[in-house]
Order: structure tokens, then C-alpha cells, then sequence
């Protein structure tokens, strides 16, 4: 690697600075008291912490401090971080900058990220990246937007993220909202090379120091390996030869309350020789005490506080703390950071244990510097086992249609539990209400909205009060409902119909019957015989023989 030429191109006095690379996005200023805001561009770009000739500002002055580690541990790496405090806005003259940063260098790159702040900004975080071959800026990102409260930090962190590409984060969020700021292709997924770690903070200025009088840098750098963020053993602190140390800095060697990693700079302290350790010697021991009720039942929901101090009694304050316990219970947060106190609490969701068990915590410190151990044991009953069910069968509904589903909690022996919290869920449409207590007759009805298609799908209830666990699931049909074959006019035409053709039919059957029937022959009828008369014929008329009372036979006379 070449040597490493002008970090910040200044134009003192009348001039504003041009960055090389890309421009960085417009500034969003806010003024410090007392001071107003005007429209100008930052007169200084972050940069580098390589040493700068006085020659080249102009009459102006500088102070440079560089923190850096021989700890061969810290390499390789494939991350980077810094934890740092806003500091307070000192009343910059013109022409005045200051930034606190880390840098690592990343294949052919150098990597910058910290905090800046010049005559017309507040402090705000920045990610520049420098070119080793040209010197020339070819990343350069504000994030002006990114505060946070008052005393609390910006956690910068800086990660491999997908082969070559890296990725800078500020208290958990990508650095500038958007992967064009946040993100870039160093072109090696790990860092190498450890004189190109360091911390930096950069002063220039006209006439009047531009650093603050007291700034604290809680973790100057730390780096990522394989078994997590690594603290170097050892920090020295060099003053760069042009102007000489401007303010004093003071580490764990020189305060034993300050944490590893920090650093406490500024105006108000005495300057140090130069090469002066500023921490050294591994881990820091420290004390953890777990505060806890003595008892709770499987299920529900306690408050666990955690402490950390020196074996001396001094508070901690930034230890991360990584919680546990024997039973796989939920800690909300898993890892917490001691605040101002050196205290945090958290929430601890017991699990749901079948017997009266003791349930070992664990607290544990082991980032940064810090090593520390306890545990405490959590006395627990199981919960209650609340019968749940559905009164409502396997119901079928239209799409996008609705219909009341109801479900009712109990004892394990049959009665009624009134007051239970029921939470409802559903793996499609919606529900309403989606959670609720169970009424005096230990029900609780919720209307499902099915979705616009036809399916199936499940409605569950589970048990969400605290110590009593149980669930209910009723499954769905959504479909058509399936239409009658035909409407009451259309039966009573299709019936009017029907009776229509059997007349039709039965006259038609008639006829033809009647017309294959045979003809019936005439009649022939048995002439009647006169009857015998005594009289004479009647004259005129024909005569006929006398009839005979006797029959003729053989022997008539």
C-alpha cells in the first residue's frame, strides 16, 4: 500500500471543499444554540486518519489523534465496529471541522464511518470510502437524519454481507435507509492487514481548536470474527507530528471505571506522550446479579433485572448481557445493554412446565472486555389446562361471505371457565374480534370474513392469559351454496306441464284403443211369432195359413 497521501481536501478562509466522488446528498441542518443555519456545503470531507502537512491549510491549524492495536488477534476479520457518543457542538468558528471515526482497511479500499461536524452541521454519521492506489474518495454518504435521544449512542456496524459486498449499520438499521449509502463492494470478504486498523478523531480549524472539550467514545473499535466481536487486548494512542496533541485522552490504564474499548477525550483533558497504552492486559472481570421473584407459574409473564459492576462495586454501564435458562422459557430481549445505572431489565416468559421444577437463569458477560457469570434459580408450577372447543360443527360459508363461529372454555373436569383471553387466528379472510375474554357463560363468538375463493381453511383459538394454556381448532368450507334445481314457478309450470301432457297422452291412448277395436256384426234378431187370432183375415191383406196351437207331428190327422 502506498503511503497515505492528503486525507481531506480543504479550502480554507473563503473557499468550500469539493469532495472527490460522488457528491453527498443535500444536508438537512439543524443550528447549534445560540447560531443560526446557513446554506452552505460542509468545509471539510470526513477522511482518512493519515497524517496531514501543515503547509497544505493555508495558515490553518490541525490535531490528530490515532488509536490503533498490535494485537495480532484482531486479524483477519470480516467486521468492524464503533460505539460513540454525539458529542456537544462547540462553537466552530469558519472554516472549522471536526469528526470521530474507525477505520479498517478492505482489500484495495479503506473504510471510514463515524461522526462529522463542521461550521453550518450538527454531528451526523458519514461513510466514506478511500482508494489505495489513488487516494481519490469514491464513497462518500450523510445520514442527517439518524438521531437518536439524548445521551444515548450510535452503534456503528460494519459487515461482510454477501461475498465482497459489505454493509455499514447504525443501531441496527442500514446506514442511510437504502443499500446505496449503506452498501459497498470492497471486493474481499475479509480484512487483513492491521496496521490499517485504527480510531480517529480530526480537528481542523482556523484559529480556535474545533474539538470538543469532552467527547466519549464508549467502544474506540472492535472486530467480528467467527466466535463474535473480538476487543483487542491492547490500544496505544499516537499524536500525529504536525501541530502536536491539541486535547488529552484517557483510557482504562489512566481511569479503571472506564469500560474496555473506551475512550474520553477532548480539551478538558491533559494531554498524554505519545505511544501511551490505553488499555491492555485481556478481559476485565466484573460482577452480575439477578434480581427475580422466588416462584411463577408455567406461562406466565415476570419482570428479571440484571446488574453489572467492577469487583469494586462500580457500575458497568454498555455491558451487553445475554440471558438463558434450563427450561426454554422467552426472554424479551435474549441480550440486553446495561444503561447509565449499569442496570437493565427484561421480560422473562416462563415455559410451560407439567410439574413443579426449578428453573435455572443465567446471566453472562462476555463482550468487550467484560467476563462475568451468574445464576438463579426461578421456582415453577405448571399452568392451567383450559379445555377449549368449538360449538360451531365444520360450518360451510360462501366466498367472501361470513359467518359466527362460537367457542367455549372449561375446566378440565367439564365446567364452565368464564374470563378466559382467546386469541383468534385464521390461515384465511379475516376475523373479527381477533382476541377477547370469554363471557359469564365462558363463551366467545367471533365472525369470520372468508376469502373471494373457494377452499378450506381453519379458524384457531388459543388460551392467551397468563398461567393457563389450551387451544381449539374448527375447520371451514368455502364454497357456493348449491342452488335448487328449480324455483317454485318454475315447479308449478313445469307441474301444469306435466299434468297437460298426461290428459294430451291418456286422450290420444283412448282413441287409439277405440279405433283397433272390431266392428260388432248387425244385430239379428228372432222374428216374434203372431199371435193366433180368430178373426178373419182383414180383407185386403195378405192371407196366411192358420196357425196351429198343436204342433205338427207324424201322426196329425
Amino acid at each position: 500500500m502506498t503511503t497515505l497521501a492528503i486525507a481531506l481536501a480543504l479550502l480554507l478562509a473563503v473557499t468550500a471543499v469539493v469532495p472527490t466522488g460522488p457528491a453527498p446528498p443535500a444536508l438537512h441542518l439543524r443550528a447549534a444554540p445560540g447560531r443560526s443555519i446557513e446554506p452552505l456545503r460542509p468545509v471539510a470531507v470526513p477522511g482518512r486518519a493519515s497524517p496531514v502537512d501543515a503547509r497544505h491549510l493555508a495558515g490553518g491549524a490541525q490535531g490528530r489523534l490515532l488509536v490503533t492495536t498490535t494485537d495480532p488477534l484482531a486479524m483477519p476479520n470480516d467486521g468492524l465496529r464503533l460505539n460513540a457518543t454525539p458529542f456537544s457542538e462547540p462553537p466552530l468558528g469558519p472554516d472549522a471541522s471536526f469528526q470521530a471515526s474507525v477505520e479498517e482497511t478492505i482489500g484495495a479500499y479503506d473504510a471510514v464511518f463515524g461522526l462529522f461536524t463542521n461550521t453550518g452541521t450538527a454531528p451526523i454519521p458519514f461513510f466514506s470510502v478511500f482508494s489505495n492506489t489513488t487516494d481519490a474518495n469514491v464513497h462518500l454518504a450523510y445520514w442527517p437524519t439518524a438521531t437518536t435521544a439524548p445521551g444515548s449512542t450510535y452503534d456503528f456496524e460494519l459487515a461482510q454481507a454477501n461475498g465482497t459486498v459489505w454493509e455499514l449499520k447504525i443501531n441496527h438499521a442500514i446506514f442511510g435507509g437504502n443499500a446505496s449509502a449503506g452498501e459497498f463492494d470492497f471486493g474481499a470478504a475479509r480484512s487483513t492487514w492491521l496496521p490499517g486498523l485504527s480510531f480517529s478523531e480530526i480537528a481542523l480549524y482556523a484559529s480556535t481548536t474545533s474539538a470538543p472539550m469532552t467527547l466519549s467514545t464508549s467502544l474506540a473499535f472492535a472486530v467480528l470474527e467467527p466466535a463474535g466481536w473480538y476487543l483487542p487486548t491492547e490500544a496505544q494512542e499516537t499524536f500525529s507530528p504536525a501541530g502536536g496533541p491539541a486535547w488529552g485522552i484517557e483510557g482504562r490504564l489512566q481511569h479503571p471505571t472506564l469500560a474496555p474499548g473506551e475512550l474520553v477525550s477532548g480539551t478538558s483533558l491533559a494531554p498524554v506522550p505519545n505511544g501511551t497504552v490505553l488499555w491492555t492486559g485481556g478481559r476485565v472481570p466484573v460482577n452480575v446479579a439477578l434480581g427475580l421473584p422466588t416462584e411463577a407459574q408455567g406461562l406466565s409473564a415476570v419482570a428479571v433485572s440484571v446488574a453489572v459492576t467492577t469487583t469494586s462495586g462500580a457500575p458497568v454501564p454498555g455491558a451487553t448481557v445475554f440471558l438463558s435458562d434450563e427450561y426454554d422459557g422467552n426472554f424479551t430481549p435474549a441480550s440486553a445493554l446495561t444503561g447509565p445505572g449499569a442496570s437493565v431489565s427484561v421480560a422473562f416468559s416462563t415455559p410451560n412446565v407439567t410439574a413443579n421444577v426449578s428453573d435455572l437463569l443465567s446471566a453472562v458477560v462476555t463482550t468487550f472486555g467484560y467476563e462475568g457469570f451468574t445464576g438463579l434459580a426461578l421456582s415453577l408450577f405448571p399452568a392451567v389446562h383450559v379445555v377449549v372447543r368449538s360449538l360451531s360443527g365444520a360450518p360451510t360459508v360462501g366466498p367472501a361471505g361470513s359467518i359466527a363461529l362460537t367457542f367455549a372454555t372449561a375446566t378440565t373436569s367439564g365446567a364452565p371457565l368464564p374470563s378466559v383471553y382467546l386469541a383468534f387466528g385464521t390461515t384465511g379472510g379475516t376475523l373479527s374480534p381477533e382476541f377477547g375474554l370469554t363471557g359469564s357463560d365462558a363463551t366467545l363468538t367471533t365472525t369470520l370474513t372468508a376469502p373471494n375463493t373457494t377452499g378450506y381453511l381453519t379458524v384457531r383459538a388459543v388460551v392467551g392469559s397468563g398461567g393457563e394454556w389450551g387451544d381449539a381448532s374448527v375447520n371451514i368450507t368455502v364454497r357456493p351454496a348449491t342452488p335448487p334445481l328449480l324455483s317454485a314457478a318454475e315447479i308449478e309450470a313445469a307441474v301444469g306441464v306435466v299434468l297437460a301432457a298426461l290428459v294430451v297422452a291418456f286422450v290420444v291412448v283412448a282413441r287409439r284403443r277405440v279405433a283397433r277395436r272390431p266392428p260388432v256384426p248387425p244385430m239379428r234378431l228372432p222374428r216374434s211369432p203372431r199371435p193366433l187370432s180368430r178373426e178373419p183375415p182383414v180383407s185386403g191383406g195378405p192371407t196366411e195359413p192358420a196357425a196351429s196351437r198343436t204342433p205338427p207331428g207324424s201322426d196329425a190327422p
